[in-house]
């Protein structure tokens, strides 16, 4: 693979990540304002957070859909589901079922084959 090639992939891959981020804002949001109320500082900071993490994510995706065939970008947004998981597991001390592992699995092995099909 070449480098050029391997750069397009991170930077998709980088975008998911920074979009699931945005699902670990929304829920310390919520946290939050269950926990202290709606005009407490940790409410106003984690929506700030949430809503500066989807500004970012817009315009990365504008460049992503400049870039990259429609069927590719939206592919690769299947590995939302991995970093969620993973995210809800080491933030938010939640577990992770055998059947979410084997989902993860096979949306990786499809977007592994269309990643490879169009580089």
């Amino acid at each position: 693979m070449s480098k050029e090639k391997l750069k397009d992939i991170l930077f998709l891959q980088f975008s998911v990540l920074l979009y699931s981020l945005t699902g670990v804002f929304s829920k310390m949001s919520g946290n939050n304002l269950r926990e202290y109320g709606l005009l407490s500082w940790n409410f106003i900071f984690t929506i700030f957070l949430l809503g500066l993490g989807l500004m970012i994510y817009a315009i990365v995706w504008q460049q992503i859909l400049k870039r990259y065939d429609l069927s590719v970008a939206y592919a690769n947004k299947g590995l939302n589901l991995f970093w969620t998981v993973l995210w809800s597991f080491i933030i938010f001390k939640e577990g992770c079922s055998l059947l979410q592992i084997v989902g993860i699995c096979i949306i990786s092995f499809g977007i592994y084959i269309i990643n490879k099909e169009k580089y």
